[in-house]
């Protein structure tokens, strides 16, 4: 169902289409979230982060929502196989919370 709504929105080329894209995509993040598809996950917030950040204001709520929830799939990620922690990947969860905190 989600797959289909992204396909349908993708197509939109007004903004409140683009919006509508966004909030595909971070329903897509919290089902592979849910999954443990970490990866997968933090692409998909990615992308609505993308599209949050070029249509709306930075102090919106909606890009701090985006930005929290990039650095909490990165910070999984990180740590996702038992006894490897991946720097980069912490890395970025910390620049997604900073720029969050930063935007409210």
């Amino acid at each position: 169902m989600l797959e289909c709504a992204r396909v349908i929105f993708e197509r939109g080329t007004t903004d409140e289409a683009k919006l509508q894209l966004a909030r595909v995509y971070a329903a897509l993040g919290d089902h592979n979230l849910e999954n443990e598809q970490m990866e997968t996950a933090a692409e998909d917030y990615g992308n609505c982060l993308k599209l949050r950040a070029e249509l709306l204001d930075a102090s919106d709520r909606r890009v701090a929502d985006a930005h929290v929830n990039v650095a909490l799939a990165a910070r999984f990620a990180a740590t996702a196989k038992e006894g490897e922690v991946d720097a980069d990947k912490l890395a970025l969860s910390i620049e997604h919370y900073t720029a969050a905190a930063a935007s409210l």
